[in-house]
């Protein structure tokens, strides 16, 4: 199992309700991010899954990214909100080019060959 499961919020709502996940371009950002993976050979250490509602949809696309191991990366401590375990840390508004530096700060190197 890997360390870290990085989930992204695939929530669709009805055409003409508020904004969600999927039409803020949350597919995007999961292909990214499994491009990333694959790339870097990451399988064993970080998993990307398509995710229901994170209850973050007017911030969307948003992920959840749970730390597995002993805790997660301080630098992604920031923005986590408090009723969640502190193995969880949110981001919202991703892009797909945020997802190298999502990596990044898992502590791994997207630019390397």
């Amino acid at each position: 199992m890997a360390r870290y499961e990085i989930r992204v919020c695939m929530n669709r709502r009805m055409a003409g309700t508020k904004p969600c996940c999927a039409s803020r371009g949350a597919e995007a950002v999961f292909r990214e991010l499994e491009q990333h993976i694959d790339h870097l050979r990451l399988q064993d250490e970080v998993t990307v899954r398509r995710s229901g509602c994170l209850d973050l949809c007017e911030e969307g696309p948003a992920v959840c990214i749970v730390d597995r191991g002993t805790g997660a990366a301080p630098a992604l401590l920031r923005g986590i909100r408090s009723w969640f375990p502190a193995n969880r840390a949110f981001r919202v508004r991703v892009r797909p080019q945020d997802a190298a530096g999502m990596l990044t700060e898992l502590g791994f190197n997207p630019s390397k060959e």
